[in-house]
C-alpha cells in the first residue's frame, strides 16, 4: 500500500561555484563472510553532458556470479544500459565496475542513474522508455545506488529502511519517491510504503564553496500538515565540534496551522 502525503518541488541554484567536482569512495573489497551485507555504490558520476562512464564498487557479493544492471532517466523515460544486447555489466574481481551508460540519443543529458547489484539467477527487465521502473527489479536484486542530476550537481539519494536522522526516520529511494522532472524540479515526498511512513532526501557528492546558495520551492507552503518539516542543511566536517558544524533552515507549522 502507498499513499503520498504531500510533494514538494525544489529548485537549488547557486551563484558560486562548487569546490571540487569528481566524486570518489572508498569501498571494500568483495568477501565470502556470510555476515556481510552485499552492497553497491556509485563512486565516479560524470557531469551532465560528459559521455564518461560510471564507476563504482560492489562489497559482499562474489563477482563471478553477480552482475551491474544499470538504468538511466532521460526525457524520453527509464533505458537500459550499456544497450539491449548486453544490459549487464560485469563486476571485476577487485569489486569494481565500470558501465558505459551513453550509448545513443540524449543519454549524456540523464538526470537520473540507477546501479543494482544482480544475482546471476535473476535476469533485469529491459527498459526502453518506460515512465517507472517495475516493482520486482527492486525486490529481486541484492542493492542499488541512485544518484540524481540536479541544478548543476550531483545528489546521492538516502534509503534507510530502519530509523535514522534526522528524525529519526525511514527514508526512502524509489525513484517514484523522489525525482527529476521535466522541467528540471527535484520532487521530495512523504510516502506510505506497508503501513510506515517513509521520507526522502537528498545529500550532494561534492563539497560546496563558501558563498550564497539560493533554494526555490514550488507549491503552497502554507498548506503543510503540521507533522511535516521541509530542512534546508549545510554540514562543514571540518569544524571543530558538531554544534558549529550545521546551518540548518526549516519550514514548518511546529503544531500550529
Amino acid at each position: 500500500m502507498k499513499a503520498n502525503l504531500i510533494t514538494f518541488t525544489i529548485l537549488f541554484i547557486s551563484l558560486f561555484p562548487a569546490i571540487s567536482k569528481g566524486t570518489h569512495s572508498s569501498q571494500s573489497l568483495p568477501t565470502a563472510d556470510t555476515d556481510c551485507t552485499p552492497a553497491i555504490t556509485i563512486d565516479v558520476v560524470p557531469e551532465m553532458g560528459s559521455f564518461d562512464n560510471l564507476e563504482g564498487t560492489v562489497s559482499c557479493a562474489d563477482p563471478a556470479t553477480h552482475h551491474v544492471a544499470v538504468y538511466i532517466f532521460t526525457a524520453n523515460g527509464w533505458w537500459s544500459k550499456p544497450t539491449f544486447a548486453n544490459p549487464l555489466t560485469l563486476i571485476q574481481p577487485d569489486g569494481s565496475w565500470n558501465a558505459n551508460y551513453t550509448t545513443g540519443g540524449t543519454d549524456h543529458l540523464a538526470t537520473m542513474l540507477i546501479a543494482f547489484l544482480v544475482p546471476d539467477s535473476y535476469t533485469p527487465p529491459l527498459m526502453g522508455g518506460g515512465s517507472t521502473l517495475p516493482a520486482e527489479l527492486f525486490a529481486n536484486t541484492l542493492a542499488n545506488d541512485r544518484v540524481l542530476r540536479f541544478s548543476d550537481f550531483r545528489w546521492t539519494v538516502k534509503q534507510f529502511d530502519t530509523p535514522v536522522g534526522p528524525g529519526p526516520n525511514l527514508f526512502s529511494g524509489l525513484p517514484e519517491d523522489v525525482w527529476i522532472d521535466g522541467n528540471g524540479r527535484l520532487h521530495l515526498t512523504i510516502s506510505q510504503h506497508n503501513g510506515q511512513w517513509f521520507s526522502t532526501e537528498v545529500f550532494t557528492r561534492e563539497t560546496l564553496g563558501y558563498g550564497t546558495y539560493v533554494f526555490y520551492t514550488t507549491g503552497q507552503l502554507d498548506q503543510l500538515d503540521e507533522n511535516i518539516i521541509l530542512g534546508l542543511f549545510t554540514w562543514d566536517n571540518n569544524a571543530p565540534a558538531n554544534y558549529y558544524r550545521e546551518i540548518d533552515i526549516e519550514i514548518a507549522k511546529w503544531g500550529n496551522p
